[in-house]
């Protein structure tokens, strides 16, 4: 198959290279990321400017937009030629659960590729103890190997006609119990602040991380992750309506 790579942590993340390197023993990948980190952007597109896009190695593309912009490229522009079969964003230094895939740039790769009618599958290692995690390095290599040997039954999760992504999410651990498939996302309460400050007749804002709090009932994404089994979740692309009986 031909894969398109994206993230939102940058062209230079260890988890997309480990994720490329995986995938392509097997497939012929393709990389679009941004220039840098583009973290928490949502589904945010460069509509009003032009992208500067700088070719970094044989198949292999930064660029100066977000995530979905990176999937537009390779779905929608003649950046190249081949026919994408399916995109996968990540592996994100970071989880995106619940509430999350609102606001997360990783999920937002995904999204826009089933936008666009192609299976998009967002992946993502939750540190679960971000200290130790920044000090010691995170772990891919059991996400990604995952990934890579069912990467056709988690693309067939993906309906792009009732617009469906996946979104995949495991501790940063070298083994996993197994992998679980859940319907149920945790909520989120983040408990963030912007903090005003005054310079010389200017107002400027600092964001503040709260305690980030988290609604932990059985047999959601959270639990399944802490529990040290892969989550994997269907996600909805866009708000859809449903019929009344």
């Amino acid at each position: 198959m031909n894969i398109l790579l994206v993230n939102d942590d940058g062209i230079d993340a260890k988890g997309l290279k480990v994720l490329a390197n995986k995938i392509s023993e097997k497939h012929n990948v393709f990389i679009i990321a941004p220039i840098s980190n583009r973290s928490a952007v949502s589904n945010c597109i460069t509509i009003n400017e032009r992208l500067d896009i700088i070719q970094k190695d044989k198949q292999v593309w930064a660029c100066s937009g977000y995530p979905a912009d990176c999937t537009s490229l390779g779905l929608i522009s003649d950046l190249f030629q081949e026919k994408i079969d399916l995109v996968i964003s990540g592996i994100n230094e970071g989880n995106n659960i619940g509430t999350d895939v609102v606001y997360s740039g990783t999920c937002a790769g995904a999204r826009q590729a089933v936008i666009y009618g192609v299976p998009g599958i967002a992946v993502s290692v939750d540190p679960i103890d971000w200290d130790y995690a920044i000090k010691n390095g995170f772990k891919y290599d059991a996400i990604a190997d995952f990934v890579s040997k069912n990467i056709e039954k988690l693309m067939s999760l993906c309906d792009v006609e009732k617009r469906l992504f996946v979104n995949i999410n495991g501790a940063s651990i070298d083994k996993y119990k197994g992998a679980k498939i859940t319907k149920n996302l945790c909520v989120r309460k983040y408990g963030d602040t912007l903090k005003i400050t005054k310079e010389n007749n200017k107002i400027f804002s600092s964001y503040i991380f709260g305690s980030n709090k988290i609604n932990y009932p059985e047999n959601t994404d959270f639990s399944i992750v802490r529990e040290g089994f892969i989550s994997i979740s269907q996600v909805n692309a866009e708000p859809c309506c449903s019929e009344s009986n």
